[in-house]
């Protein structure tokens, strides 16, 4: 909880892995500064399973770059994605320097498993709980480095700009709703990614792409908002609220099949159930609607059963606490949204287009996913991107700089704040799940278009009149970016990766290598490659 305005080196925006990464290296030099709106390990680093993407071979790093460049359907930066997949293994070597432990076989080397997209078994992994052993090792070295502060329970509100040059940032604290200011040299945006803006999603309910509306209120373009990546499997339960069941399970032999047991994904790619992402998850949605049921199965119960429960303790576990089986029985699944592969737009180096902000992890756009990410890159992404924005920070601030003196907290005093913010997030969630989902009809979002314009009027008018909290910043943030989603999706007229538009099925070659660049004046353009 922050209780006072904080002056600091660089600030943090997020505490996932690509923050922490970035707060381990920088306060070798510098004094650093976390802010974060949850408590520790509520974050999707901490949520992934399957593991990280590594090639320790040239050879093989050429094959990673190609596959990652198929799955990304014509739109990825190749020469990023080769830069990152090369730097893969360097990523692996310092986590295990922080005290990371993957899987080794039995003659003590990393174990490796595979997952859709891949040609080969290159995933290094954690049994099936990747994330939050990663995200243990690093907030425990976190919590005693002696130049890192972390703030719990605050939420960013807005960049303080000047001369396009980013010079403090103010926010909340969530506890009594008072208003601070972070003066920093610099400033990392590592806040996570927009899944959450679905009904039905793998992420913390709090994943809303706040960073993201954030850094373009502030001016800077946001990519590719439009391919939102859904995971295909994820556990079914009453309760409604999917669990994340990692690829890895489908690595490992898992078929996908009907609750009479049929199979189904060798009529719709012949990678079957190791086929990318955005293929599976889209032949899922199909057959859900072709037999009138809202999910699937997923079955490995014809695997070893003592196999099972040493591989994927976590999901044993916690299919367990439904009352399932999963050595026994087949998992009931359905596809749920998971991932942003578009953000805020940097380069090579992080670096945003405003000065002395960067932008790391899943909130950035590097090129490096394109229409859909590959299976277990996105936390190899994390840890290349934040060495990337340490380099740069490193290289462009002198020591000796000093920061300026923060301005004082400033009351939040309104008081007629609004009823209703629980029910517009919910209803962008549904908008956003029933007309910008897996597939989608140009009816349909301009349809979800005309609803989240009257959305964000509504917002825009609470925002003016009430008291600032925790839930209305992420309303504001929610209806912004769902809209900003909306739009991307409307402008791109052909179906390719996590876009899927039935009255735009095709490919257009024209697109190629051009990604949806929404700029602050909300007109969108497209790169000319």
């Amino acid at each position: 909880m922050i209780e006072n305005n904080v002056i600091t080196d660089v600030c943090v925006i997020g505490a996932g892995l690509s923050g922490l990464v970035a707060a381990l290296d920088l306060s070798s030099k510098y004094k650093v500064t976390i802010i974060s709106k949850s408590t520790a390990g509520m974050n999707a680093s901490s949520y992934a399973q399957g593991g990280i993407a590594v090639s320790f071979s040239d050879d093989d790093a050429n094959v990673h770059a190609k596959d990652t460049i198929y799955s990304g359907d014509g739109l990825c930066d190749e020469e990023i994605v080769r830069k990152y997949v090369y730097k893969a293994k360097d990523a692996v070597a310092w986590l295990r320097q922080q005290g990371v432990v993957f899987n080794l076989d039995k003659d003590e080397n990393l174990l490796f498993t595979k997952e859709g997209g891949h040609s080969c078994s290159r995933i290094v992994h954690s049994y099936d709980e990747t994330g939050k052993k990663i995200m243990a090792s690093l907030q425990k070295n976190v919590n005693i480095a002696p130049n890192i502060q972390v703030y719990t329970n605050v939420t960013a509100i807005d960049f303080v700009t000047v001369d396009n040059k980013v010079t403090s940032l103010k926010v909340l604290n969530n506890e009594d709703n008072s208003i601070y200011s972070i003066v920093a040299r610099r400033f990392v945006l590592c806040s996570g990614g927009a899944s959450g803006l679905y009904s039905k999603s793998t992420n913390p309910d709090n994943s809303l792409g706040d960073g993201i509306s954030m850094a373009w209120r502030a001016g800077c373009s946001v990519a590719n908002l439009e391919f939102n990546q859904f995971h295909p499997t994820c556990l079914y339960t009453n309760s409604g609220r999917p669990v994340l069941i990692s690829e890895a399970v489908r690595g490992e032999g898992g078929i996908l099949c009907a609750a009479s047991g049929e199979r189904f994904m060798d009529k719709y790619h012949p990678d079957g159930e190791l086929a990318t992402r955005d293929i599976v998850s889209r032949a899922m949605l199909v057959e859900m609607q072709r037999l009138g049921v809202d999910h699937l199965y997923l079955d490995i119960s014809h695997k070893n059963a003592k196999y099972i429960k040493k591989r994927f303790p976590g999901l044993y576990r916690n299919c367990m606490s439904y009352g399932l089986d999963i050595t026994k029985n087949k998992i009931p699944v359905l596809p749920s949204s998971h991932y942003s592969c578009g953000g805020v737009v940097v380069d090579e180096n992080s670096r945003s287009s405003i000065e002395n902000l960067y932008v790391v992890g899943e909130c950035a756009y590097t090129g490096l996913h394109g229409a859909n990410r590959l299976a277990s890159n996105s936390l190899m992404e994390c840890v290349v991107s934040a060495k990337n924005a340490i380099k740069a920070i490193e290289i462009n601030m002198p020591i000796t700089e000093q920061s300026s003196e923060g301005s004082c907290a400033y009351l939040n005093d309104k008081i007629n704040r609004s009823d209703c913010i629980s029910s517009c997030l919910e209803t962008i969630k549904k908008i956003m799940w029933d007309h910008v989902g897996i597939i989608r009809t140009v009816d349909g979002l301009c349809f979800a278009k005309k609803q989240l314009l009257a959305i964000n009027a509504e917002v825009d008018d609470i925002f003016a009149d009430s008291q600032i909290d925790a839930d209305l910043l992420e309303l504001r943030s929610a209806s912004q970016l769902a809209l900003l989603t909306v739009c991307s999706a409307i402008d791109r007229k052909e179906s390719r990766g996590g876009h899927y538009n039935l009255d735009f099925q095709k490919k257009e070659a024209k697109y190629d290598g051009r990604p949806t660049i929404i700029k602050k004046s909300f007109k969108t353009i497209y790169n000319q490659g």
